[in-house]
């Protein structure tokens, strides 16, 4: 069947959504998918961040299937489903799906305002402050004391 002139020609690799980067699957799609992939039921995600240095993402549910990607202290995580302490979602950075451990999240996904790329040296101020170590994606609590790029010098009290 010829395709009608306002519609557009997909092959079939194009019609296929990427399962690396789509939250769907036969049972389940986020709900913004609606209407664009098959699925027998939508939701919408809850948004989370990692609150722990490093989180690892895997391509299954059980955590010691295959590493695909990794979250750092801050960064937001969209979660459709849970197996058992095991979520599903989409990582915001780089938008691929996989499983992560509930533990390594909390609640909310605030635009981070800082990405920390570097501590000057072991116990520096950025690691007491954040409870972390670089790298991290902070949010400035006190957004007066940004400057326009978003950089702030964090220095220990004495």
């Amino acid at each position: 069947m010829a395709a009608q002139p306002d519609e557009p020609c997909l092959t079939p690799d194009a019609a296929t959504p990427d399962p690396r980067t789509t939250l769907a699957r036969p049972d389940l799609a986020e709900q913004a998918l609606e209407g664009l992939v098959r699925a027998r039921a939508y939701r919408p995600v809850r948004p989370m961040h990692a609150a722990v240095p490093l989180a690892d993402i895997h391509a299954a549910a059980d955590p010691a299937s295959e590493r695909i990607d990794q979250l750092i202290f801050g960064e937001a995580f969209d979660v459709l489903d849970q197996k058992g302490d095991r979520l599903w979602g989409r990582a915001r950075r780089d938008g691929l799906v996989g499983w992560i451990s509930a533990s390594a999240l909390q609640p909310g996904a605030r635009l981070p305002t800082h990405r920390v790329a570097a501590v000057a040296a072991a116990g520096s101020t950025a690691t007491r402050i954040a409870g972390c170590s670089a790298p991290a994606m902070l949010t400035c609590a006190v957004p007066s004391t940004c400057d326009s790029r978003g950089t702030t010098t964090l220095s220990a009290a004495s």
